[in-house]
């Protein structure tokens, strides 16, 4: 059978499959990184499009929450990096949950708590990755909370107030501008107004690849 790109050749082994080394890479997100699917349904993009792109010795691991904001990953971080840390890059795709719900909608907020996340990330992560928020339309959309989006996307892309020592931009790949005051997730790419489908995961998948990894696997580490 052909060996597939994220496994680790046979030569390589040792006693186990721990010690083969590979590089740790968690990804913090809400649906758009762990949907309620199971493989391969839905081909969620960390653990399987992109792991496939940077290769065997690619550890990806999922920690997305469906459902989640960014003041969620701030309460739940002491937990899951217990079980979890270290890694060698921490990659996030998070906050669209947060301008969909703040009451207020305010980019500098949700900056403010993007920053305690990254503070939180540091400590377990020699690389912080920030990914763009990606557009939406639903029944929590307005044009206020677009300019919150856009604003807070500018900011991730100027390094996050100095903490991402890299920044993915998807908005170009996923986002159709067909209203340009209303950017939505180009129809071939949505599941819905929310979510990507396969497709969509996997474009996602190639711009932080392409983007934040050079679109290059990674080596023996």
């Amino acid at each position: 059978m052909t060996r597939q790109p994220w496994e680790v050749p046979v030569a390589e082994y040792g006693a186990t499959r721990a010690s083969v080394g590979q590089w740790r890479i968690g990804c913090i997100g809400n649906s758009t990184t762990k949907r309620g699917l199971a493989f391969p349904t839905w081909h969620n993009w960390p653990e399987f499009d992109l792991r496939n792109r940077l290769g065997a010795y690619a550890n990806v691991i999922n920690l997305g929450q469906a459902g989640s904001t960014i003041s969620d990953h701030i309460t739940n971080f002491v937990a899951w990096s217990r079980t979890r840390a270290p890694f060698d890059y921490v990659l996030l795709l998070i906050g669209l949950n947060t301008v969909r719900t703040q009451i207020t909608p305010d980019a500098v907020a949700a900056e403010a708590e993007l920053t305690s996340l990254y503070t939180l990330c540091d400590q377990v992560s020699t690389k912080l990755i920030g990914v763009t928020i990606a557009p939406w339309t639903d029944g929590t959309w307005t044009l206020t909370r677009e300019g919150v989006r856009q604003a807070i996307n500018t900011w991730i892309l100027a390094g996050g107030g100095g903490m991402l020592s890299r920044s993915v931009n998807i908005e170009t790949a996923v986002a159709d501008n067909s209203d340009p005051n209303h950017p939505v997730i180009k129809p071939e790419l949505a599941a819905d107004g929310l979510h990507f489908n396969d497709a969509g995961g996997l474009v996602v998948a190639e711009q932080v690849f392409t983007q934040a990894f050079g679109g290059v696997p990674l080596p023996r580490k």
